[in-house]
């Protein structure tokens, strides 16, 4: 059950579409193959614009900067980086840098530590230069630059304990947002996960926005949009009911995802699949598969004869072929892509 729920979000993932879906027509199995190949073509290419953005390429020079300076640290083991450890270690930094200008022997407090501290290339170090702000900046180079023409400002940091409930920061170069961070989160009382967050991201020129709600007692909803300008990229819009209060095994998951003109929504009966007497499985999907607001086809669920699954594309006129095998060549460019962004 959990590989069929799986293989269907990996490739669900890989459509979206900003405008309802009415049938304005059925697409023959030709114009579904050229739509589908368009828009895995579109996809290669959004990933390369974002990993090679101003704003993305902003952030790894900084990132590289602190890295270079011991100012930030963080393990990624196995080639996994832990979110919270990274956040905390993120968090660090402005602790670091006030303990060194301050020459405090506690952590400070964010209300303690606002100012405006800029990288000294004789010590080496990050020096205070004013406390006249109502936030915490600091300046420091650029790669290539000789001058601390770029800026980290945390205008908002709110924390309870070891969690962060609220962060608001910008990144500037030479005076132009390279990339923004406003991130709220909320934790049912004794919980070390959170039960709610929203998060809004900017990475010029993209926007991503994030809004988890894992606060009712048997459901969870999860919605993610990236946007660039007032173009929507890709959206991912699911909720789930669960059978229990543990929220180990969905009863119903409904929702739509997809990518620019292609969109799949639909429905898992997963209790209905769960307690059917045969093994047809797709008596309780119903995945429907739109390009620009046309129907595509069915979206189904077939076992190999080695006992693995594929998803198959069902078009109008009851032909079919492997959705899989169709976005494969994309896949593998992604991963190649990101094979060469970690250095491999």
């Amino acid at each position: 059950m959990k590989k069929i729920i799986l293989s269907l979000s990996a490739v669900a993932l890989m459509f979206s579409a900003c405008q309802e879906e009415d049938k304005v027509k059925e697409l023959s199995q030709e114009e579904a193959r050229v739509a589908i190949s368009e828009t895995t073509s579109d996809i290669e290419s959004d990933v390369i614009d974002m990993v090679e953005s101003e704003g993305a390429m902003a952030l790894l020079d900084m990132t590289d900067f602190f890295y270079s300076q011991n100012i930030l640290q963080f393990s990624a083991g196995e080639g996994e980086i832990n979110a919270k450890e990274y956040l905390q270690n993120a968090r660090s930094i402005g602790q670091k840098f006030s303990v060194n200008s301050r020459l405090k022997e506690t952590d400070p407090t964010f209300e303690e530590a606002k100012g405006v501290y800029e990288w000294d290339v004789e010590l080496q170090d990050f020096k205070l230069t004013s406390t006249d702000v109502d936030y915490v900046e600091f300046r420091f180079p650029s790669e290539g630059s000789q001058t601390n023409n770029a800026s980290l400002f945390i205008y908002n940091l709110v924390e309870s304990g070891d969690v962060v409930l609220e962060l608001e920061a910008e990144l500037k170069l030479d005076g132009e947002l390279m990339a923004s961070l406003n991130l709220n989160a909320a934790y049912a009382a004794g919980a070390e996960d959170p039960n709610k967050i929203t998060l809004d991201l900017f990475v010029k020129p993209f926007h991503y926005s994030l809004d988890v709600d894992d606060s009712q007692a048997k459901s969870s909803s999860i919605a993610f949009e990236i946007t660039r300008g007032d173009e929507s990229i890709a959206h991912f819009n699911v909720g789930v009911d669960f059978k229990s209060e543990m929220k180990e095994f969905p009863n119903f998951i409904e929702g739509s995802v997809g990518y620019g003109k292609m969109k799949v929504k639909g429905s898992i009966d997963v209790a209905g699949m769960e307690a059917a007497a045969d093994d047809n499985v797709n008596d309780y999907i119903d995945m429907k598969l739109y390009h620009d607001g046309d129907f595509v086809g069915d979206l189904e669920i077939v076992f190999t004869t080695d006992g693995d699954l594929d998803v198959f594309v069902v078009y109008a006129d009851d032909s079919s072929e492997s959705l899989v095998d169709l976005l494969q060549p994309t896949l593998d460019e992604i991963e190649a892509i990101i094979l060469e962004l970690e250095g491999v």
